[in-house]
């Protein structure tokens, strides 16, 4: 089981149901700590003593809760939308690359699905940073997502792909006098402050959410 898929199916059912952590604690019997743990995804190996109350109380399979099988009630696109709920991909760093659609990898069916409540385009897409080239602000495993459709200005974030490297890089930019430059934040990483971007460089998206996970 992954918990990833179980604490993104939770967070589904409790924005779905308007509940909270607590609340799902105090419905359930679950202690508040491990309602918590759960549903951010810290519980690596939740007992079965907890999945089957919370299961129970959702009129559900636990293999539902799980994100094993759908759950019919909660994958009501037009429903979603009319909450102000989005529905994007979330990718590989390889399947993002210049030539090719993101929207296209978007929409396949194999890719795992992220919520957002963040206004986007039909474009979006989630990325799991796996570096820390973008510590403090942003650190390793963050989720973080991008727009294509958004329109970038001095100081955002952005997804670049630089002709010297094979993935995409995320990086700050800083635009001066017309020119183009990226850097990371980290600062062991004096060296590669500053990048300016070439004709054979390209933007890819826009930031336009992060989110951090500050449990283990």
């Amino acid at each position: 089981m992954s918990h990833d898929n179980l604490s993104e199916t939770l967070k589904r059912i409790l924005f779905h149901k308007n509940m909270r952590s607590s609340d799902l604690a105090r419905a359930t019997g679950i202690p508040i700590p491990t309602a918590q743990r759960i549903v951010a995804g810290g519980c690596k190996n939740p007992h079965m003593s907890s999945l089957k109350p919370i299961a129970d109380y959702f009129e559900i399979e636990l293999d539902q809760l799980k994100g094993l099988k759908p759950i019919e009630w909660l994958n009501d696109t037009a429903q979603l939308k009319a909450l102000g709920v989005h529905s994007i991909p979330l990718l590989y760093w390889p399947d993002v690359k210049e030539g090719i659609s993101v929207h296209s990898i978007g929409t396949q069916k194999k890719a795992k699905k992220i919520f957002t409540e963040t206004p986007v385009s039909n474009h979006a897409f989630a990325l799991k940073l796996k570096d820390s080239s973008m510590e403090p602000i942003f650190p390793m495993d963050s989720l973080v997502i991008f727009d294509p459709n958004q329109v970038y200005k001095d100081r955002y974030y952005v997804l670049v792909k630089l002709q010297s490297q094979d993935e995409p890089l995320f990086r700050q930019l800083i635009i001066d006098a017309g020119d183009l430059f990226v850097k990371p934040l980290h600062p062991d990483l004096q060296h590669f402050r500053i990048h300016l971007l070439g004709q054979n460089d390209k933007i890819l998206a826009t930031l336009v959410e992060a989110r951090q996970q500050f449990t283990p």
